[in-house]
């Protein structure tokens, strides 16, 4: 089966960014009515093992750093079109013991990081039992790599990944199995190590194909930061085929090289 799953990268929806609400429901909507069914990342890997899909038009919805408009936003469209999703949280940010807010413009623009505009794990919980949500792993500090687990806090990489992933099993009473590498950074060895501590793949900023065969540690995502149909339309065009997600991750990877050797 000659077939890629695109997999979807997203960050906020909300009205003051470049994904508003009415967007992102136009493009849920596009993949619904053209007969599109979305995967959990667990659903993703099976096919990269076995190289069957109940239906050859899937994609995979995910959100990174989990936000407070995932909730408010995104997810009422999850449920008017019955689409899955899968979102990943900083925990560090997630807190419990404040009351419901609304939607801060000004915050969510210049203060985008305060924990008043994360979700709270009692928004999680409901989400994750509509069936529709899953809450993985972005890790806890959300760190770079390199600096990361070096400055600000006293943790290794390892002790972050397992706090992470143990704060989520427990709050939720589901397991954690899948992990976004925050900015996208990671290398053989943060692979390995989350392997060894039980994650089951991760999520990159990488574009490319999601084929049969595909490395469940190595998840390639296309960020989606413009609304544009015509726009949607063409990237899920690409990233449906293995050929042009693969040609077109070549010429993509040759350009950021090309920038480097110039800067």
């Amino acid at each position: 089966m000659s077939i890629s799953v695109p997999v979807l990268l997203y960050h906020h929806v909300n009205p003051s960014r470049e994904i508003t609400p009415e967007g992102f429901e136009k493009q849920i909507e596009f993949l619904s009515k053209n007969g599109y069914v979305s995967l959990f990342l667990d659903e993703l890997v099976e096919f990269f093992k076995t190289g069957k899909l109940e239906n050859e038009k899937s994609v995979a919805i995910t959100f990174d750093d989990g936000y407070l408009d995932n909730w408010l936003f995104a997810y009422p469209v999850l449920q008017k079109y019955n689409f899955k999703a899968t979102i990943f949280v900083v925990t560090s940010k997630i807190k419990d013991d404040r009351e419901e807010v609304q939607f801060d413009a000004e915050l969510d623009l210049h203060n985008e990081r305060s924990p008043e505009n994360f979700l709270t794990w009692e928004q999680m919980r409901i989400m994750e039992e509509s069936g529709l949500v899953s809450i993985q792993s972005h890790t806890h500090y959300h760190y770079k790599e390199g600096e990361s687990w070096k400055k600000g806090k006293d943790i290794s990489l390892k002790e972050e990944l397992i706090l992470s992933k143990d704060i989520i099993e427990k709050k939720l009473n589901k397991k954690s199995l899948f992990i976004a590498w925050p900015w996208g950074e990671y290398n053989s060895k943060s692979l390995k190590l989350a392997e060894e501590i039980g994650f089951q793949g991760a999520v990159t900023t990488e574009v490319g194909s999601n084929r049969c065969g595909g490395y469940a540690m190595r998840i390639k995502r296309f960020k989606v930061y413009k609304q544009d149909l015509g726009w949607f339309k063409k990237r899920l065009l690409v990233y449906s085929s293995p050929f042009l997600a693969g040609t077109y991750s070549l010429v993509y990877g040759l350009e950021r090289s090309i920038k480097k050797i110039w800067k």
